[in-house]
């Protein structure tokens, strides 16, 4: 017999993958979205697992008019996570074991855009999750994704732990504000010595392909930069970014049902941890582009410069990554070979950037500055 599982934001980039993943597993999934970003990416769900499609099959099909509204093999409720009282009736009657919490605005951009619709979706939607899991009878374990978008900047180099200091609250941007949020809190009702367990993860940069794109996200923005178009501005070409698969975290996601060694706390999770210039370098190389590919340029975005240490979660749940940056960028090279503007063509998968550069860029959002 599976779990009962609840994955809120199940319609999202983490979210669908997660989502296949359990039910391929024989877990009573439960998704809960609001669909913000459309319904593509559980229409595309729904052929991988009723279809058996692979996902750059389910991405590619034009098959993608079925209804969502009665998934066969999980359960979908349409809801906001904002929405206290119907998040709060939805965990304690569900019966679940597991919550994974993943509903959340996301991205530098969106959220810099709207502080306070980001603090009402992440802080507060995360307060209503954390409600409906301390009331229901039967103690579901909590996993919430946050980020280790939160170190920000190295100031000597090495690697952050999580014992690493965070930086001062005041310097970060909207979305790592509301991640710090977020963890405070969990950690926050965690003392209250009520039956809660708990994990916070901070993700190294989430990369590859999903039913649910994120072309923004740093190895899929080069890619998709190195496909279509063969060049890429680049800003602060020698910072480092930590990068890991998207199937490398769904597989510890996964298997962090049943586990029997569990033990609650924050964990980094992450790879690789490489130059900007490096990751650019090789996707230039698996794209078989020669040059004229990277310039250097002034930023737009956040500045960040970090690498994370995920010694921690091996030595506790002896999990340790597997995927390269080869197994991250060629599966979206050969669907954006296929058809170069199929995540162009969805208003959700559209980037959020400097409305300036927006205007007066010959490319659009096709050469976002990350």
């Amino acid at each position: 017999m599976g779990e009962n599982i609840l994955v809120t934001g199940g319609a999202g980039y983490i979210g669908t993958s997660l989502v296949n993943k359990l039910v391929r597993q024989g877990h009573n999934v439960t998704v809960f979205d609001n669909l913000t970003y459309g319904k593509n990416s559980l229409r595309r769900l729904n052929l991988m697992l009723e279809n058996n499609l692979s996902l750059s099959s389910a991405i590619l099909s034009k098959n993608l008019n079925s209804s969502i509204e009665s998934p066969k093999k999980y359960n979908f409720i349409r809801g906001d996570i904002r929405d206290k009282e119907k998040v709060m009736n939805l965990i304690t009657k569900g019966d679940f074991s597991y919550v994974f919490h993943l509903a959340e605005f996301v991205g530098h951009f969106p959220c810099e855009a709207d502080p306070s619709k980001t603090k009402e979706v992440n802080y507060g939607g995360t307060q209503n999750v954390v409600a409906g899991v301390l009331k229901a009878k039967n103690s579901p374990r909590l996993i919430y994704n946050s980020s280790s978008s939160i170190y920000h900047v190295s100031k000597d180099g090495k690697p952050f732990t999580e014992e690493s200091p965070l930086p001062d609250f005041n310097i970060l941007d909207v979305y790592c504000k509301n991640k710090i949020l977020c963890e405070r809190h969990i950690l926050r009702k965690a003392k209250g010595g009520k039956n809660f367990e708990f994990l916070i993860f901070r993700p190294a940069t989430v990369s590859g392909l999903s039913a649910r794109m994120r072309i923004d996200l740093l190895p899929n923005h080069f890619t998709y930069a190195a496909t279509t178009i063969g060049r890429l501005s680049i800003a602060n070409s020698r910072d480092h970014r930590a990068v890991i698969s998207i199937r490398d975290l769904i597989d510890l996601y996964a298997s962090l049902v049943n586990t029997p060694n569990w033990k609650s706390g924050i964990y980094n999770i992450g790879h690789l941890n490489q130059t900007k210039l490096d990751y650019t370098s090789k996707i230039r190389s698996l794209a078989g582009l020669n040059k004229g590919f990277i310039k250097d340029i002034q930023t737009l975005g956040d500045a960040r410069d970090l690498t994370i240490s995920s010694e921690l979660l091996s030595k506790t749940y002896g999990f340790s990554p597997k995927d390269e940056l080869k197994e991250i960028a060629l599966p979206l090279i050969e669907v954006l070979r296929a058809n170069p503007t199929i995540f162009s063509q969805e208003s959700g998968d559209l980037l959020y950037i400097d409305q300036e550069f927006l205007n007066t860029s010959r490319q659009g959002f096709r050469e976002l500055l990350l």
